[in-house]
């Protein structure tokens, strides 16, 4: 029975491939349906870009899980949805910033 490495062995995982020359900026779509297969109704969740097109199976429990990382993540972004390089933000129409 072989062990698992020790804590920091193992590269740390981006969240994005560091050498992928394709990678960049670009138009994308989302496209989640249910779909019936042999092993019964399951999601879709189809990711579109100009350089590759991802399927993704998913059952009702790891759709679940999906939705729950999306939304975290979504909660996490500024509220301008901007990378602003000077640091300021856009003047907000309901007159808060932030």
């Amino acid at each position: 029975m072989s062990m698992p490495p020790p804590p920091g062995a193992m590269p740390q995982e981006t969240a994005w491939d560091l050498g992928n020359l394709l990678l960049a900026q670009g138009p994308a779509r989302f496209i989640p349906a249910i779909v019936e297969t042999p092993s019964g109704q399951m999601m879709t969740a189809t990711f579109r870009t100009q350089s590759t097109t991802l399927t993704l199976y998913l059952a009702k429990a790891d759709a679940d899980i999906w939705a729950k990382l999306f939304t975290d993540t979504a909660n996490k972004l500024s509220k301008s949805g901007l990378i602003i390089a000077n640091g300021q933000l856009p003047p907000d129409p309901g007159g808060k910033q932030g």
